[in-house]
């Protein structure tokens, strides 16, 4: 399933990828959090505990046609935003009901897949982090198996909107 052939043009991989931010796309999980004034005391600095638990979270997936259903505002187009865009969206959008609102989002399903070399030790691993690496990504996997080649690693991109790309 994943073997390439001996001539197989691979793409280039260009450093800039892993400073890109993360576009939204059909089927991913938000969480996201609407703070009042701005997020004001959002940080108790007598106790130096968070009061973001004091605000529920909504979670809601973004549907095939790029949209997702939220509370008051309805059905909102999030798919090819970054999250900043997106908060700064649903900000507006909540402008109408709230004083100054903050929202502070993240996606919830995000995860790699890593094959480290034996068949059937693949691993899917959640990606908290945009930045994550080839190397973390597989020491989070267990590294590679005894009878991987660390010499021949492929990374597979699946970028919304493009061919699946083989680096």
């Amino acid at each position: 399933m994943l073997k390439t052939p001996k001539d197989y043009n691979y793409d280039t991989l260009v450093d800039s990828l892993s400073r890109r931010s993360y576009v939204i796309a059909p089927n991913d999980a938000i969480s996201y959090r609407v703070l009042t004034n701005e997020g004001f005391k959002l940080v108790n600095v007598t106790t130096e505990a968070t009061n973001l638990f004091n605000f529920p979270t909504i979670d809601t997936r973004v549907e095939t046609d790029g949209t997702a259903k939220l509370p008051l505002i309805g059905s909102v187009e999030l798919s090819g935003l970054t999250i900043i865009e997106a908060e700064k969206l649903l900000e507006e959008k909540y402008a109408k009901y709230y004083v100054k609102p903050f929202i502070n989002m993240r996606i919830t399903n995000k995860r790699i897949i890593v094959f480290p070399g034996d068949a059937g030790d693949a691993k899917v691993l959640p990606m908290t982090n945009n930045n994550t690496t080839v190397m973390e990504a597989l020491a989070m996997a267990g590294g590679i198996s005894n009878d991987g080649k660390a010499y021949k690693i492929k990374l597979i991109r699946n970028t919304p909107g493009k061919e699946q790309q083989v680096y």
